[in-house]
């Protein structure tokens, strides 16, 4: 089913694919492997997000997005906002504590998993489990990122070639 028609046949998107168009390797620790859970539980998300942002309870519910299928997320506009924040500091020449430049370090790779690694049809949020993998951030480099790219573009594209598509429409070009 990793298979999707369009008007001038099939086509599908292989590791080498990935690799080639993305950069990173494919070769490393699953992203997504036997320790990952698709739902962190609430304490658990308080205490990723007072360890990676500074954050307290009440600014991490106030930054929480509760999507359809009730997974909390962060919205992904309040995290580039949060981290550019940062930069006008800067160019203001206002001086940062290493703790802001920790912070703002963290949300931005919150925003590029989002975006970039993980990016859904919804183009609102980032899931909150995925601040588990910035807890360990001296780590992330062992992890394989084009493979858990490949992967959940081909989880995107199965959700959204669900429905039938009109006569001569490609699934892709929707």
């Amino acid at each position: 089913m990793d298979t999707f028609h369009i008007p001038v046949g099939e086509m599908t998107i292989t590791p080498n694919d990935a690799q080639l168009i993305s950069g990173l390797s494919m070769a490393g620790k699953a992203v997504r492997g036997k320790d990952y859970v698709n739902e962190l539980e609430w304490h658990k998300i308080y205490a990723f997000t007072k360890n990676v942002f500074g954050w307290d309870e009440d600014k991490t519910k106030s930054e929480m997005l509760v999507g359809q299928a009730k997974q909390r997320m962060f919205h992904l506009e309040s995290l580039r906002d949060q981290f550019m924040g940062t930069k006008k500091l800067c160019d203001q020449g206002k001086e940062v504590t290493t703790e802001r430049i920790t912070a703002t370090t963290h949300l931005y790779l919150l925003y590029v998993l989002g975006i970039v690694i993980f990016p859904d049809i919804s183009d609102a949020g980032v899931k909150a489990n995925y601040i588990k993998l910035l807890d360990l951030i001296h780590k992330m480099a062992n992890y394989s990122w084009g493979s858990a790219i490949l992967e959940n573009l081909l989880n995107e594209l199965r959700k959204y070639s669900r429905h039938e598509p009109a006569e001569g429409i490609c699934v892709l070009c929707r």
